[in-house]
């Protein structure tokens, strides 16, 4: 992960160049769109991705924020499937990587 203030690349929760606090992000969650037939897509979708390649979802990066709903913000608990505010997909509970 990039230091959002010096630009150096590192993999702990602190940049080891300048001690700034890094976010860690998940790497994979499920898609919330719907598949052609309306139902759940739930397909694998990485930060990497702008678009679900299976139901063209758009893809939010507030969804790899682990602990926040991607919707609403509400703090979900560990393990937590469904925000319970608002009902979308959480990235805290379906990180798959």
């Amino acid at each position: 992960m990039k230091c959002p203030k010096c630009g150096i690349d590192g993999d702990g929760k602190f940049c080891q160049e300048c001690g700034t606090k890094l976010a860690v992000k998940a790497k994979v969650v499920l898609c919330p769109g719907k598949d052609d037939n309306g139902n759940p897509c739930n397909a694998e979708i990485s930060s990497e991705q702008r678009f679900c390649k299976n139901c063209a979802h758009p893809v939010d990066q507030a969804w790899f924020w682990s602990g926040k709903c991607g919707k609403c913000g509400t703090t979900c608990p560990e393990g937590q499937n469904l925000c319970a505010t608002c009902s979308m997909a959480q990235t805290s509970g379906i990180i798959i990587s």
